[in-house]
């Protein structure tokens, strides 16, 4: 039972350091994290921590293994003690036999009125009693236990069998309790992984759309800013060849008033010589 509860220990300190070592390195990584993302790692670790406290209670707990297996280890001696106070009050004619121990008021009690070391006496007696009928008169034993199996036995040892049937008993109710929270919590580990891989996948779905739309949005901008650049293009070639058309009109006009000045010059050139 000591081996046991060592290992329980174990196991509870390995888990609750696991859970202390992932709460530091989400706080580490809180502000590289979405909301979204902290929030479903917070509710990880609330479940591993639920996980733990169940895991001490079914351990340690009111009706936990440490006190089952407290109890099956006590019970083949409270069973000794109670076959010998029997066999001590049977024999001495007692009505009442009380425990110092319990609960009931003693306010005085002789010495001589202890029955403690008798019991104790009894139950030694009748383990070397044992010991001795099992070494020299088990064949004895055998026969008779063939030959007859009910009449001749001491109501101590019907009593012991009685004991020893009602904790068989109970051992094999614990047993099944024991096995039952054992598919019961199975059931609920599996429930609760299956609703953490869920949460999982919705996440990664949230993230991946998120992901898409983001993607979605900046090629959009980029397509909007494609688009201005060209129009600022179009417009610039636009007012470009506007500005050559305006120009070479303006340049032409220069010519065409030079060629004016010049025709007007020569006529009055050729004027000039014919009044000669």
């Amino acid at each position: 039972m000591n081996s046991n509860v060592n290992d329980w220990k174990k196991e509870i300190e390995t888990m609750e350091k696991e859970i202390h070592n992932k709460r530091e390195i989400l706080n580490k990584e809180r502000i590289l994290l979405t909301d979204e993302l902290i929030l479903d790692r917070e509710e990880d670790l609330l479940i591993e921590e639920e996980e733990v406290y169940k895991y001490k209670h079914d351990r340690f707990g009111p009706n936990g293994d440490f006190i089952l297996q407290k109890k099956q280890l006590i019970q083949p001696i409270q069973d000794q003690i109670f076959v010998a106070i029997q066999e001590i009050a049977k024999t001495r004619k007692y009505d009442f036999i009380f425990d110092k121990s319990a609960d009931i008021v003693m306010l005085y009690s002789d010495k001589r009125f202890d029955l403690s070391e008798q019991i104790l006496r009894t139950i030694l007696r009748a383990n070397n009693q044992n010991k001795i009928e099992s070494r020299k008169d088990k064949k004895k034993l055998e026969k008779e236990s063939i030959i007859s199996d009910s009449g001749d036995r001491s109501s101590r040892e019907i009593e012991l069998e009685k004991r020893k049937k009602l904790a068989e008993e109970m051992k094999n109710r614990i047993m099944q309790e024991k096995e039952a929270k054992r598919i019961e919590a199975d059931e609920k580990k599996k429930k609760v992984f299956e609703e953490k891989e869920l949460k999982k996948f919705e996440s990664e779905q949230k993230i991946k759309k998120l992901i898409e739309e983001r993607e979605k949005e900046k090629n959009r901008a980029l397509e909007e800013k494609k688009k201005k650049i060209e129009e600022k293009e179009k417009e610039k070639k636009i007012i470009e060849l506007e500005r050559k058309k305006s120009l070479e009109e303006k340049k032409r006009k220069i010519l065409e008033a030079r060629k004016d000045k010049l025709d007007a010059k020569k006529i009055v050139k050729d004027s000039t010589f014919t009044n000669n």
